[in-house]
């Protein structure tokens, strides 16, 4: 089933339009409402703009799994969505 959605659905342009309106829009906002949550209690910066934080939260989770499914060699994802988030919060300077 991940293989269908993550990999074959996308390659619809009529899916992926009626998803995009519907689920996918529905998903980042949730994303988008938490990160903004976040902001407004001090645990997130508020100088970052949220709707680009949560595109490239979502964005770096969907490559994650889009390379766990097609990969030849299984291995777990959970390690996976570990590392994006630590990125994510932490960042990548010293």
């Amino acid at each position: 089933m991940a293989i269908v959605f993550q990999v074959e659905l996308r390659g619809s342009t009529k899916f992926m339009e009626e998803f995009s309106a519907a689920g996918f829009a529905e998903y980042l906002e949730i994303i988008h409402q938490t990160i903004e949550d976040g902001q407004k209690t001090g645990v997130f910066r508020r100088d970052l703009n949220a709707t680009v934080c949560s595109k490239i939260l979502f964005g770096a989770l969907d490559e994650m799994v889009t390379n766990w499914i097609l990969s030849k060699k299984p291995y777990p994802l959970a390690p996976m969505a570990d590392e994006v988030l630590k990125v994510f919060f932490g960042g990548v300077l010293k």
